[in-house]
C-alpha cells in the first residue's frame, strides 16, 4: 500500500502540472481520489440513468404487450353474433387490437428487402 501511495503522489505531481491544475501547484493523492471518485460517481450516475430508461421502456413494452393479449382473448372469447354486434370480424380482432392500442409492428424497412419481396409475391401470383 505504501509504493501504491508513493508512486501515485510521483505520478500524481506531474500529471496535475501538465493537466492545468495551475501554475506551480501540485496535487496531493487526497485530490486525485477524490476526483477520482467524483468521475467514478458521475459515470455511475449516466449509466445507471441509461439502464433505468432501457428497463422502463421495456417494462412498459412488456405492459402493453400483456393488456394487448387479455384484449385479444377477451374478444376471442365473445361469439360471432357478439363480434357482429360490435362491429368486427373474428378475422379481424388482431388489426383492431392492435390500432385501438397504437401498437404497429416492425416492417422490412429497406428498400433492397421490401422490392424483393415483391418479386416473390409478383413469381408467386403468376
Amino acid at each position: 500500500m505504501q509504493s501504491q501511495k508513493h508512486s501515485v503522489n510521483q505520478a500524481g505531481a506531474g500529471t496535475a502540472a501538465m493537466a492545468g491544475a495551475g501554475f506551480g501547484s501540485t496535487l496531493n493523492t487526497t485530490d486525485l481520489f477524490a476526483m477520482e471518485r467524483k468521475a467514478r460517481q458521475e459515470r455511475a450516475a449516466i449509466v445507471g440513468g441509461w439502464i433505468r430508461e432501457r428497463l422502463a421502456r421495456a417494462i412498459a413494452s412488456l405492459r402493453a404487450a400483456h393488456r394487448r393479449r387479455v384484449a385479444m382473448a377477451e374478444l376471442n372469447a365473445l361469439d360471432n353474433r357478439m363480434l357482429a354486434d360490435i362491429g368486427i370480424s373474428r378475422s379481424e380482432i388482431s388489426g383492431v387490437v392492435a390500432s385501438a392500442s397504437g401498437y404497429t409492428p416492425r416492417t422490412v424497412r429497406t428498400p433492397a428487402a421490401a422490392s424483393s419481396l415483391n418479386d416473390d409475391a409478383l413469381s408467386h401470383a403468376a
